[in-house]
């Protein structure tokens, strides 16, 4: 790499990056399975932090915490209709589903299902993440957004953070009395039933 700085890659977003001019270590875990280039664009974000910081003075540092300060987890783009309606839907159990509802309130809301028996609650943020647990031992704690999108469906973004990471995806397009979703999920194991449509 540039400058003598080198890295080490795992799986998915997994990297340890050493730039021995400014003795900077960066390691990171993150879900980078479901994005092509993923690994090399968190590499690119450390280079155009670290490049030039040079030594460890004080300057130095508070060079660092303005390169850093507006990073943050990905979170949903979109609007908001804050109507506090919630939505509540049934299912026959078809790829592990029985229930889901939809809860929306000003700027915040919840999503609540049961997958093969398992009871989820995500709470989200609009515009920011929120974040929660999740009852899988290997996946806790969450950080979840969701909006609307331009089509007027609503998105869903979970983030896996622990032991497991990952994300999982879920669109959910409302009829009168019905709800068709779609989820997409990047991780390893657990989760299963949140793929599909």
């Amino acid at each position: 790499l540039p400058g003598g700085a080198y890295a080490m890659h795992g799986m998915g977003g997994q990297l340890a990056y050493y730039d021995p001019s400014s003795d900077i270590v960066v390691v990171t875990t993150a879900a980078t399975q479901g994005v092509k280039g993923g690994d090399e664009a968190i590499l690119g974000v450390i280079q155009g932090i670290v490049e030039g910081l040079g030594d460890d003075s004080a300057e130095a540092q508070a060079e660092l915490d303005a390169r850093t300060e507006g990073l943050h987890i990905p979170y949903v783009n979109g609007s908001w209709k804050g109507c506090k309606r919630k939505r509540s839907y049934s299912f026959r159990g078809e790829k592990g589903l029985s229930r889901m509802s939809f809860e929306f309130g000003e700027k915040d809301g919840v999503v609540e299902a049961e997958y093969y028996g398992i009871s989820y609650r995500i709470p989200f943020g609009c515009g920011e993440n929120v974040i929660s647990d999740f009852p899988e031992r290997r996946s806790s704690p969450i950080a979840s957004s969701g909006a609307f999108l331009e089509d007027g469906s609503f998105a869903l973004l979970v983030h896996l953070m622990n032991e497991e990471i990952g994300t999982i995806r879920m669109q959910a397009s409302f009829s009168d009395d019905s709800v068709r979703i779609s989820s997409i999920l990047c991780g390893e194991f657990s989760f299963r039933g949140f793929e599909g449509s």
